[in-house]
């Protein structure tokens, strides 16, 4: 059970909590089916009923990753893909278990962030970003970067493909740059993934000369991970010093 004001969490705090739960059951070795007739009692209230919308799919011999479609506003295509490479990869503990983390990262940030600012939502379903890289400012930039970073180097831990790894990485970028990441996913890789990357152009020199020296040493997944602590440590700060701004600090 939650605190009991639970009733009024908000839907990324209330997809947090859930997805936690969720990951916890099933490294207990609890079965899905299980998993989701718990959670019915368990989860948010607010998700109640996504929960048992998933239990019906799922008992109709659809795929987890199908059932959560259904919602686009609880859950983003980000979340539906990692979900997906989870079933697939054998992984869906590892999958849930690091949705969750970067679900509190998201939470975390978007309550530093000023309430005339709401930030955009990259894991939680809802919203989506601007077509475009050049129509994100620093703040947003940033934001991407953070997560596109962290899941690559997550999902090149857990030991998924590199294709695959990068595929689900890029739906965390806006449209147009998803679209050119996907063409590199799919694109011969020999040659490693650093080169490719940064001849798109948007990528920041931080990111691409990490990348190539993650290629060079056989440390990808660690250069990856360095980045988005570079870039979360850089948000957290700077949201800091707008929120003692705005108290007159």
């Amino acid at each position: 059970m939650m605190p009991n004001d639970r009733d009024e969490i908000d839907q990324p705090l209330s997809l947090l909590l859930f997805t936690r739960q969720f990951a916890t059951l099933l490294s207990a070795g609890v079965p899905l089916l299980r998993c989701l007739h718990i959670l019915q009692h368990e989860a948010p209230p607010p998700l109640v009923e996504v929960v048992k919308e998933m239990q019906q799919r799922v008992e109709a011999h659809r795929m987890l990753s199908e059932a959560l479609q259904g919602r686009p506003e609880v859950f983003s295509p980000f979340y539906v893909k990692m979900v997906r490479v989870g079933e697939v990869g054998g992984i869906l503990d590892e999958t849930l278990a690091f949705l969750a983390e970067a679900l509190e990262q998201e939470w975390r940030l978007s309550r530093l962030a000023p309430p005339e600012e709401p930030p955009p939502r990259l894991v939680c379903g809802g919203e989506t970003l601007p077509h475009d890289w050049a129509a994100l400012d620093e703040y947003q930039r940033n934001r991407v970067l953070l997560f596109f970073c962290w899941s690559l180097g997550s999902l090149l831990s857990a030991g998924v493909p590199i294709p695959l790894a990068v595929e689900t990485a890029a739906d965390l970028l806006p449209e147009a740059q998803r679209q050119m990441v996907r063409a590199v996913a799919q694109g011969d890789l020999g040659g490693g993934i650093a080169g490719p990357l940064t001849a798109l152009g948007f990528l920041p020199v931080l990111v691409t000369e990490l990348l190539a020296v993650g290629e060079h040493t056989a440390l990808l997944h660690h250069m990856l991970e360095k980045a988005a602590h570079i870039y979360r440590h850089g948000l957290e700060c700077a949201l800091m010093y707008r929120h003692m701004q705005r108290q007159g600090r």
